[in-house]
């Protein structure tokens, strides 16, 4: 899964950091087992593999509406896969590309296609000992950043319309180091527990709200790039910007047309909470995957994700 980089390659060589088929998540650290959901008392998986990975039914139950994280019993977006590299990234002197393969059981075509959302973050700022996912160990604790923080991040919704776009973003959250969110259920300052797969706008904000950068935290695409057939989708993350890519005539290969959004990274900005990531340390996965039944018996849907590849190239 892991590729030491020990010493340097030279430069132009790409490295592959990891390689996936999802016919087991040896390689991953399953945040879902991490926290006691459903009606279990004990660790469980809300995932299960096998040509690809998705939510199981009962993980998607349990993460449907408000209540699939603002109650004890919910998931609370602990939905993630996470896999922390072997040897840090140095952002400024490679390029960083994410190659997957993802089809969504259901399009939602009435809105912003928030509920079965996809996102694939690179990640910084692990504790020293890395992930804790003793169970409801690190749930509640709030004293250090105990589920890592979010760098630069691509979020794709549910749809292929105009409402549903996908979205590139940098950090998340008060901080300009980024942060995943937290519940507070009285909104009095005192969190009940992490929300280790939700990353709001800079400020807090909700993303792609208002206007794109510098205004705000995100590039949006001119539509959404969701698929109910398998396509592959490209996001690449520069010195200098990040872009994503989708192959929508599923030909396996790139063109300049299937370039969807580009996002610079400047050394500085004024844009809010601006802050040049320095190096990266993992990659999170995350499923909103509230495709379950809900009140009205509908299924906004859910990914399904067959491949995944992390190569590096330095420059």
């Amino acid at each position: 899964m892991q590729v030491a980089v020990n010493p340097p390659p030279p430069t132009g060589a790409q490295i592959v950091f990891n390689s996936e088929d999802f016919y087991n998540l040896n390689g991953w650290t399953d945040l879902s087992q991490a926290v006691t959901w459903g009606n279990s008392t004990v660790a469980r998986s809300a995932f299960t593999t096998g040509s690809y990975v998705q939510l199981t039914r009962t993980g998607s139950n349990n993460t449907v509406g408000l209540t699939g994280y603002s109650t004890p019993s919910s998931l609370r977006t602990f939905t993630a896969l996470d896999h922390r590299f072997a040897t840090p990234i140095n952002h400024a002197t490679n390029i960083v590309t994410i190659d997957f393969r993802a089809a969504w059981t259901k399009l939602d075509t009435s809105g912003a296609g928030e509920n079965g959302r996809f996102m694939v973050v690179l990640t910084h700022s692990y504790p020293t000992s890395g992930l804790d996912t003793t169970l409801n160990k690190r749930l509640n604790d709030f004293s250090t950043t105990w589920w890592a923080r979010p760098a630069y991040h691509l979020r794709i919704r549910s749809g292929n319309n105009t409402s549903a776009t996908a979205l590139l973003q940098y950090g998340g959250g008060r901080s300009n180091l980024g942060e995943f969110e937290t519940y507070d259920a009285n909104r009095d300052g005192r969190p009940d527990w992490w929300l280790p797969g939700f990353i709001s706008g800079a400020n807090g904000v909700s993303p792609g709200t208002a206007a794109d950068f510098p205004s705000n935290s995100w590039v949006r695409t001119p539509q959404g790039i969701a698929s109910t057939s398998f396509r592959n989708y490209r996001y690449v993350v520069k010195p200098d910007a990040q872009e994503v890519w989708y192959d929508a005539n599923d030909n396996g290969t790139f063109e300049s047309t299937e370039l969807k959004a580009r996002m610079p990274l400047p050394q500085s900005s004024t844009a809010p909470l601006y802050y040049y990531f320095p190096r990266f340390e993992g990659i999170r996965l995350y499923w909103r995957g509230a495709g379950g039944p809900d009140a009205l018996g509908s299924d906004p849907g859910q990914v399904l994700v067959d491949r995944l590849v992390v190569s590096v190239r330095p420059l």
